[in-house]
């Protein structure tokens, strides 16, 4: 899950790309690049923090580099620059390389799609789109006339509008409603008492009508069920539990020992 939090969004990409640029040799902010050589530009102007992953969004700005100096082929320039409007930052990461083909531009955020070959797995640019759009943002791409793609990325400065696919937090234990189906014998008694030291709110039930009686009444977290209790129809009303409360866990404890072995 990603660890979310305040961001400046010009640190993280000048940490991407001080972080590429040594690893690869690349001039940072030179003047005139050399003729073998690319040099890497940026130009930051927002002050407003944003809302989101690090991590996440160093990533994606690494990709980004990675994309743009791949299509220079050893040769030109790259420029971020990213600039502050009402309620939003745009980004642009540019490159003067040869372009891309009109064709290939409604493809390139694809999984597993990539024109460039040699072992490339086509995932970088949809792992950017993924990030950008858990962001609230958006990232379209543009060929320019003169040569050279720009990435253009919308990111809102709106917090709430952040977006995770990480599941929702877990419910406290001590919040947790079971649902006990069971006879008044010392071991439902123990697993009761067993239970309520837990914290939990433990609610026990003589047979399926209540069962389902209670169901429609109150919310529950967990259903026990004793197999001891009703052997014959502990299956069918079970399933029948489930097609009618399919979010419900339901755990089955005590099975009957028909072989006269011990149970593990």
């Amino acid at each position: 899950p990603s660890e979310i939090s305040s961001l400046n969004l010009n640190e993280i990409i000048e940490t991407s790309v001080s972080q590429y640029c040594s690893a690869k040799g690349i001039n940072h902010e030179q003047n005139e690049n050399s003729d073998d050589q690319i040099s890497l530009k940026t130009s930051l102007n927002t002050t407003s923090p944003i809302k989101g992953c690090q991590e996440d969004l160093h990533k994606a700005f690494m990709n980004l580099i990675i994309n743009a100096e791949e299509a220079l082929e050893g040769k030109g320039e790259i420029y971020l620059t990213a600039e502050e409007k009402p309620g939003l930052i745009n980004i642009y990461v540019q490159e003067n390389g040869c372009g891309i083909h009109e064709n290939v531009a409604d493809k390139i955020f694809d999984p597993f799609f990539s024109s460039k070959g040699n072992g490339h797995k086509g995932l970088g640019l949809s792992l950017v789109r993924s990030v950008i759009e858990r962001h609230g943002g958006k990232i379209e791409v543009m060929r320019q006339k003169a040569g050279g793609t720009t990435f253009h990325i919308k990111l809102p400065l709106d917090h709430d509008r952040f977006k995770t696919n990480d599941r929702p937090p877990k419910k406290s234990i001590k919040d947790a409603r079971i649902l006990l189906i069971g006879d008044q014998n010392i071991l439902i008694n123990l697993l009761c008492r067993f239970l309520a030291g837990k914290h939990l709110h433990v609610t026990r039930v003589d047979s399926y009508g209540e069962c389902f009686k209670t169901l429609k009444s109150d919310p529950f977290d967990l259903l026990l069920v004793d197999l001891n209790k009703n052997p014959a129809n502990t299956a069918r009303l079970t399933q029948k539990i489930c097609h009618i409360h399919p979010d419900l866990p339901i755990a089955l404890f005590n099975a009957p020992n028909t072989h006269g072995a011990p149970l593990s």
